[in-house]
């Protein structure tokens, strides 16, 4: 079992593999993120920021949404709320190719033999993940990590310098379209992020995934994958990226995968634990009571619903919100975090709702634990993709719906931008969504006081602001100005 060096607070650790989705460990570097199972199959969920379905918004209002709109607007003024709902539902969006974040594949690095027992923890503090096999006569050893500084997600089995036992690796998509192939000294999977459900399934990024091994073991090719035996050590790298932002997928992953082999193993561990570190020591937390930290994880919850004097376990989860939100966005993630941070269990993409920005809180939400924990800079993909995303459409909008200046966005978002009104009118039309999330500008101004990121984001502030001014209209009975539609997505409105 893990030895009591190991077992400290900072780290989430279980003695059985996952066998399902939300019991695997999470790890990311603000681009890739990775769920990890452990156990002798060693699996590995992936997934990536930019990796979503869909396409830019084109046609997304009916020609004639801005008459009907005006006349909701005079209706409502005149409290003829039913009249205004029948127009005003006439202005949804259209909902088109709208699209998902999905996963992006899967990924094996697993024992042939089936271990007496097995153990794996998640360390927050230095994101690295650690499961080990137990076997009758030896140990198998699985450390894995995704590193920012590298771009990489690196994986070692050892074997406490003995022989590994037969080891299998394969990678490959996961729901959408891919192919695996070898090529080289290299395992490629290639794939389209598509889906019907968000979108009309023939539009969405390209995904690149590539694997290299360096193994002294003897490689083979089965059915099942690649094959190493007669191995003393196995080191995978891996990198992924999509054509979201990227032009030349496969030159951009060998680029990055040459750079880490000019590291040893030692060195990209040292880097990867010293840059993560630095994230999670900005804050900590420590409460007075009880530390039961020897205990496993799913354990300590339990015994935490009869007894709440573990509040070790208190800290270890603002610790976990913490860990979560760095590794999903970072100041270089070309994307904020999504309804699901950076990973996706192809649960979520196939609802109703989508794995989306849900601007009426939860974009905001994610948020929220940046500027008071010590992770400020992790805002920045926020308001990149507010400013060169989100606004240019929101203005567009703004003019073309409301007939209004500034810009506007209502309940949910894409990676694309999107900002017309929801498709279905019951939850659709938040207005103030984008002004919320950029609420969170002046919130990161008056925690850095930085004047030049503020001038560098001022318009994005300013602009939410002129929309919100010219929806106002005067209340003929009280005299006071109202917003002009104001809806809520949670509420109905009550005659």
């Amino acid at each position: 079992m893990l030895n009591e060096t190991q077992k400290v607070n900072e780290s989430i650790w279980y003695n059985s593999a996952a066998d399902q989705w939300t019991k695997a460990l999470p790890m990311g570097n603000g681009h890739l993120g990775a769920m990890a199972y452990g156990g002798a199959e060693g699996r590995f969920d992936l997934s990536e920021n930019t990796c979503w379905s869909g396409a830019p918004p084109e046609n997304c209002l009916d020609e004639n949404a801005k008459e009907y709109m005006a006349r909701a607007r005079a209706l409502l003024t005149q409290n003829k709320i039913d009249e205004a709902e029948t127009l005003i539902r006439k202005c949804s969006g259209i909902k088109g190719n709208y699209g998902t974040q999905v996963p992006m594949g899967r990924l094996f690095a697993g024992i042939s033999e089936v271990p007496v027992k097995t153990d794996r923890q998640l360390n927050l503090n230095t994101g690295v993940c650690m499961d080990r096999l137990y076997y009758e006569a030896y140990e198998v050893t699985r450390e894995s990590f995704i590193s920012n500084p590298h771009k990489i997600m690196a994986v070692r089995l050892s074997a406490d310098g003995e022989t590994l036992p037969r080891s299998r690796v394969w990678a490959e998509g996961w729901s959408q379209p891919a192919h695996t192939k070898w090529q080289g000294d290299d395992l490629v999977v290639k794939g389209r992020a598509l889906e019907n459900i968000h979108s009309d399934g023939l539009h969405g990024v390209q995904y690149y995934i590539r694997l290299r091994i360096n193994t002294d073991g003897r490689v083979s090719w089965s059915r099942q994958g690649m094959m190493i035996d007669d191995a003393t050590s196995l080191t995978l790298y891996m990198t992924a990226v999509t054509d979201m932002y990227c032009e030349n997928l496969e030159a951009h992953c060998i680029q990055i995968l040459d750079n880490a082999e000019n590291s040893t193993w030692d060195e990209l561990y040292a880097i990867h634990t010293d840059e993560h570190s630095k994230w999670m020591d900005k804050c900590t937390l420590t409460l007075p009571g009880n530390d039961k930290s020897h205990l496993p994880t799913d354990q300590r919850i339990k015994e935490y619903g009869n007894d709440r004097s573990d509040q070790a376990l208190v800290s270890l989860f603002f610790q976990y919100g913490r860990y979560l939100l760095m590794n999903t966005s970072r100041p270089d993630s070309l994307l904020p975090a999504a309804l699901q941070g950076i990973w996706n269990d192809d649960r979520a993409c196939r609802m109703e709702w989508t794995d989306d920005l849900h601007l009426d809180i939860n974009t905001q939400m994610n948020y929220y634990p940046a500027e008071v924990t010590g992770l400020s800079d992790c805002t920045l993909p926020l308001f990149a993709w507010l400013k060169n995303k989100l606004c240019p459409n929101g203005k567009r909008i703004a003019s073309d719906l409301y007939d209004s200046e500034g810009w506007v966005a209502h309940t949910v978002s894409n990676a694309y931008g999107w900002a017309a009104p929801g498709w279905d009118y019951s939850w659709g039309f938040h207005v103030s969504g984008g002004a919320w999330a950029a609420a969170h500008i002046w919130q990161h101004f008056l925690y850095t006081r930085d004047i030049h990121f503020l001038r560098e984001y001022f318009d994005v502030l300013y602009g939410a602001g002129k929309f919100l001014r010219s929806i106002l209209t005067e209340d003929p009975e009280t005299g006071e100005w109202v917003a002009n539609p104001s809806y809520s997505p949670e509420n109905a409105y009550k005659i």
